[in-house]
C-alpha cells in the first residue's frame, strides 16, 4: 500500500525515489516506469533486462539528466553523511 501512494504522488516524489535508489538500491523500477509520462522512452535498454546494475545506472542517468537528481553517479553507493 505505501509503494502504490508514493506512486500516486506522481513526479514531484522522483528527486526522492532516485535519491533512495542511488543510496540504497531498491525497488522503485516498476514505480519509475508508472511515473512516466506517453511520449517519454524507458531510459533503460532491452539488453539490460535482468541486471540490476545496468538497470539502476540507466534510471539515475535519466534523473540527473532531468533534473530529477543532483550530483553524478559512477556505480558507487553514496556515501553516508
Amino acid at each position: 500500500p505505501t509503494y502504490l501512494k508514493i506512486i500516486a504522488l506522481g513526479r514531484g516524489a522522483l528527486p526522492f525515489i532516485l535519491a533512495d535508489l542511488r543510496r540504497r538500491g531498491g525497488d522503485w523500477y516498476v514505480a519509475l516506469e508508472a511515473m512516466l509520462t506517453n511520449q517519454e522512452a524507458l531510459p533503460v535498454p532491452d539488453d539490460a533486462d535482468g541486471d540490476v546494475r545496468r538497470i539502476k545506472a540507466a534510471w539515475l542517468q535519466w534523473g540527473l539528466e532531468r533534473g530529477h537528481l543532483r550530483g553524478r553517479y559512477d556505480g558507487q553507493p553514496a556515501a553516508q553523511a
